[in-house]
Order: structure tokens, then sequence, then C-alpha cells
């Protein structure tokens, strides 16, 4: 994080020159004098404490970038609608993009409401020159439904498999699984360790994240909760679990080195883009879940079965770290959608999903390639170089040219 424009002594002259200003009327005459390039130290010295590590590098930025540049020399009384809308008109002429033009008028938000509560500004005044720029509409995930999520780990288990990484793809299904199932955020799945798993009750416990850094008994709700999974979905962490892979004490999800990074998260995210084209191409019908799908899209799935499947609100909301009111809010038309259709247990329609695509073979067959006391007994029998995974129906098959001949036959 770069603070060059901190100044420590700037922030020590202010507290000298206020300490003698006794009256409100003489710290609005001290604000009339006031530049910003001078306040924003002091803010930075007595706000940044209290803001989380990644806010601070975020609004340091914007200072750096879209507050000094522009306004460090105005003094901060002459902020007012024409002064603040001529950095709005700069700002975009110089080409920045609409979000960051956003942020930095709420870094000066803050910085301003500061100032008027330590009398320097008029208390109020400065809220209507910031009225936050108008919303885009949200486009929403779309939810999975399990037969798609199976479709996706079998997608995942067979692509890795064939290009020789059975445990890139058995840890890439067990995320997608404990994501779908468990409802657990990417940053959640991360920071998972191996002794959260609570085999006996049949859940994880969300304790720690690894977003930007990892952050222990920092969930974003700021509260621990238990994330129970459905049978299928415990049995796919224990099988992942049973490789040797993750060490008692380790992280649950590590990479090929035993390690979880800032970087893991979107180091996987990139390996989903091929598969989603992958799916769009054997089912242009899924187009809507499939198009703009990430794996935050899987919480939103979490959310969805379970509530069709007849799970009552509460006990979900529970599960997924939110308050009843909250779910509702969110998933109101899943609600509506569950009432008088039938109802199937969330386990009973994963099974069946499974049993029709093949995924806890694909599974099985990866982990007896990482099975120290069966791999030098595993022959090859796909290949790995200059080879195509095709979604054909339900079955995954591999095909390349070798001299003129078009070689083809099933991924396992």
């Amino acid at each position: 994080m770069s603070t060059a424009w901190f100044d420590l002594d700037a922030v020590r002259a202010y507290e000298d020159r206020v300490g003698t200003l006794g009256t409100a009327e003489a710290r609005r005459g001290f604000g009339q004098e006031l530049r910003l390039s001078r306040w924003i130290p002091v803010w930075w010295h007595h706000q940044a404490a209290l803001l989380a590590p990644s806010t601070q590098r975020g609004y340091a930025r914007q200072v750096r970038d879209r507050l000094l540049p522009y306004l460090g020399d105005a003094l901060v009384v002459q902020l007012d609608v024409a002064a603040l809308s001529l950095w709005v008109d700069l700002m975009r002429s110089d080409g920045h993009p609409a979000i960051q033009i956003h942020r930095a008028r709420t870094v000066l938000s803050r910085c301003l409401h500061h100032a008027a509560q330590r009398g320097l500004l008029p208390q109020g005044n400065f809220i209507r020159l910031l009225d936050p720029l108008p919303r885009t509409p949200v486009r929403r995930p779309r939810p999975l439904s399990p037969e798609q999520t199976e479709h996706l780990r079998a997608a995942l288990l067979a692509d890795d498999g064939l290009r020789g990484h059975p445990r890139r793809g058995l840890r890439s299904a067990t995320l997608v699984s404990v994501m779908a199932y468990g409802g657990l955020r990417p940053s959640e799945a991360m920071g998972a360790k191996r002794h959260h798993v609570d085999h006996a009750a049949g859940g994880i416990w969300v304790t720690d994240v690894m977003s930007t850094e990892h952050r222990i008994d920092q969930t974003k709700t700021g509260e621990r909760r238990f994330a129970r999974l459905p049978r299928h979905a415990m049995r796919d962490l224990e099988l992942w679990i049973s490789t040797g892979l993750v060490q008692p004490l380790g992280w649950l999800f590590p990479n090929r080195f035993g390690e979880v990074t800032p970087n893991s998260y979107s180091n996987w995210v990139r390996s989903l883009g091929p598969l989603r084209a992958a799916m769009l191409a054997a089912h242009p019908d899924w187009r809507p879940e499939f198009e703009r799908f990430s794996p935050g899209a899987l919480r939103h799935t979490c959310a969805s079965v379970r509530l069709r499947s007849g799970d009552p609100i509460a006990e979900v909301a529970v599960d997924l770290g939110h308050s009843a009111e909250t779910l509702i809010r969110w998933y109101a038309h899943e609600v509506r959608a569950s009432r008088g259709a039938p109802v199937e247990p969330l386990d009973q329609q994963i099974g069946r999903a499974r049993e029709q695509i093949g995924t806890d073979f694909l599974a099985r067959r990866l982990f007896h390639l990482l099975d120290p006391n069966s791999r030098r007994r595993q022959k090859r029998t796909t290949p790995s170089a200059g080879a195509q995974l095709r979604l054909v129906g339900n079955r995954f098959v591999w095909s390349r040219q070798n001299s003129g001949e078009v070689q083809q036959g099933d991924v396992i």
C-alpha cells in the first residue's frame, strides 16, 4: 500500500494549531484556509486504523490517483457543486472507469464528513454535493440445478483426469460440491482448514477466510457458523481428504505445493472458462445459467435447491449465515416456487443426477490414480497430449488427430 502522500508533520502541525482554537467559530475560520492536501493526512491518521486492511489499500489508491491529483490544492470550503461536477467531468475525460469515480466520491465524502465532525465545515453541507451515482440493475447469477452441478463436477474430473492432473480434478470437483451443497462462499472454502471438518456432525465449521489475506475468525458476518453438508457432499470431502494430500492441521484445499495463497482462487477460476464453453456447446438451453457463471453462483445454488427441497427457511438461513429476513428478501422467488410443489430430498436429487452422469465413478477413478497403493498398477488408457474433450449427451469423450487419423474414445 503506497501512502507516500501521508505527511506526519502536517498532522502534527494541524494538531498544534487546532489545540489553540477554543471556539466553534475559530475552528470554522481555520477550515476556511485548510487545503484538502493538508486535511487528508489528518483524516487518514485518525481513521485508517478503523478500516480493514483491504479497505485501507482501496482508499489509499483513490487518494493517490483521483483526489490529490485533481483536488489537492483546493480549499476544503471551495468543494461546492460546481467544483465537484468539474472534478467528475475531468476524471471521465481522462478515462477513469465509472466504478472508480464512484469509489473516489465515496472516499471524499468520508473525508469531508470527518472534517464536519471536527467543526471545520458546516455539518451536513457536503452530503448533497456527493449524491451517489445511479446504480445499474444488478444481474444476479442463476443458480444451478443438481443435474447441472453434477455435469460441471464431471467435466472438471474428466478434463483434468484426461490431461494427467488427477489431484487438480478431484480438488476442483470437491470445491464445487462443498460450495454448491454447503453454501460456503469462495473465500470461506479457500480459508478452510482440515481440522474445521466435523465428520461426526457432517459438515464444516466456517471460521476463517482467504481473500487478499488469510483472516482468522473474521468471516463476512463476523460470526463463525456450522455449514452442514448432504451425505453425498460429505462423502466427496472424505474422499478428497483420504488422498493424503491434506495435512492434519493444514489447508483443506491446498495447491500442489500444499499452500493456499490470495491468488489460489483466481487461478482456479481461470480453469473454469473452457469448461463453461463446453457446457454451453453441449446444452444450449443452459445458457442463462452458464453464460455468466462464476463460482459465487454456487452459494445461490445451495439456497435454491435446499428451499425447493422443503428445508425450513430458518434452518437454511442459519447454515448460510443469514437472518431469516435476509434469506426471504433474496430468495423470495424460490420460497414462492416451493409452495405446493412436490418435494424431493436433496440427497435423492444428487444421487439420481450422479447415477445418470457417472460423477462418483469419475471421482473414484481419479482417487485410484492418486492412491499410492494402486498408483503403480494403473495403466494409462487415455491420451493427454493434443487431446480435446467433448461432452456428448451424458458422456465425456476425447479425440485427437494422429498422423491424419482421428482417434477417439471414452474419457475413462
